[in-house]
């Protein structure tokens, strides 16, 4: 499959008050500071100047941490920051491992085992999964076409919630 898009969406509203006493002053500009892999912002860079009230990050590293922070400027100058909002760079997962058992021409059983990279980086701490697909084909038709009559009428099994398979933490 194709590599995921790696962009995160980042928004802000405009603040309740823009510098006026009881009257609202135009704003003049948004700036939007982003910080990777340190909530203090210690070396931050502008990754946003403008008068929209969002923009799309790209250009991201799997498993880094974005922390980003936004001010509203009107013709006296720049306001305060608001609050930081942070997400993580993902990309696809990795392919699960899968166990299939036929039962017979109606029934087939399958078993799933976690991918080694969820889109984070392997191993733990990772995001979690939302959930697998199975598809199948019918060794019949070969064509990887996947016919209404078979799994349930629709070629696939819906989004499956996942099953936490690896071992309990040690106590």
């Amino acid at each position: 499959p194709p590599a995921a898009p790696r962009r995160i969406a980042v928004t802000w509203a405009t603040p309740a008050n823009t510098g006026g006493l009881g009257q609202e002053i135009a704003l003049t500009n948004y700036t939007v500071e982003v910080s990777v892999n340190d909530p203090t912002f210690a070396a931050p860079w502008v990754a946003y100047q403008g008068l929209a009230l969002h923009f799309s990050h790209a250009n991201l590293t799997k498993g880094d941490n974005y922390y980003y922070r936004a001010r509203a400027e009107n013709e006296a100058g720049a306001g305060a920051f608001s609050g930081t909002a942070n997400e993580q760079g993902v990309e696809l997962p990795t392919a699960p491992g899968l166990e299939v058992d036929y039962f017979g021409e109606l029934y087939l059983s399958s078993t799933t085992s976690p991918p080694a990279d969820t889109g984070t980086g392997p191993g733990p701490g990772g995001r979690p999964l939302l959930g697998y697909v199975l598809e199948a084909d019918r060794a019949d038709l070969g064509n990887g076409s996947f016919p209404g009559s078979w799994l349930g009428g629709a070629g696939h099994a819906d989004m499956v919630p996942p099953r936490d398979l690896s071992p309990p933490p040690p106590t």
